[in-house]
């Protein structure tokens, strides 16, 4: 998909506004690059030198796995998922708890979590804990992991 077919509205932030991402942690962009809010089906989306680096879920920004994809050092717990996972998680489905074979020390609820497969520690998706760490090593099954962004979605093929 190209990125100007499917915009909704957008427009280049001020410095002050890119000042502000910054102050909340949104870093890695300066004065010189052009950063631009959009809306995308409905979700914000934060365009950095014409490639969306950033999306909105609930009320905070979030990194897309291009982003990470491209090097960028966000510092996120993981959990990684077994092989027979993978392309359930790769559609868009929730990780279920007996398809993950290890889960990062303090992982809070409702924290942001890289989901990884085992093979390489490639990450396939983004999502959130329903459940802390601790809770989740002691729970035998259901969802432990909302999937809110994964290789292969509307974002992942924006460009």
């Amino acid at each position: 998909m190209r990125l100007q077919k499917y915009m909704i509205k957008g427009r280049r932030m001020s410095n002050s506004e890119v000042k502000e991402l910054n102050a909340i942690g949104l870093t890695g962009f300066s004065k010189k690059d052009v950063v631009e809010s959009a809306e995308f089906e409905g979700i914000s989306i934060l365009i950095i030198n014409g490639v969306v680096e950033f999306f909105k879920s609930g009320d905070r920004w979030v990194p897309t796995l291009r982003r990470i994809y491209a090097g960028a050092n966000i510092e996120m717990k993981s959990i990684s998922v077994d092989p027979g996972a993978i392309k359930f998680i790769s559609s868009g489905a929730d990780v279920m708890r007996p398809g993950i074979v290890s889960i990062d020390d303090g992982i809070s609820k409702g924290a942001l979590v890289l989901i990884k497969e085992t093979g390489h520690g490639k990450v396939l998706a983004i999502g959130e804990a329903l459940y802390s760490s601790d809770e989740m090593k002691s729970l035998d099954k259901g969802k432990a992991i909302k999937n809110i962004h994964y290789v292969g979605d509307k974002l992942w093929n924006l460009q």
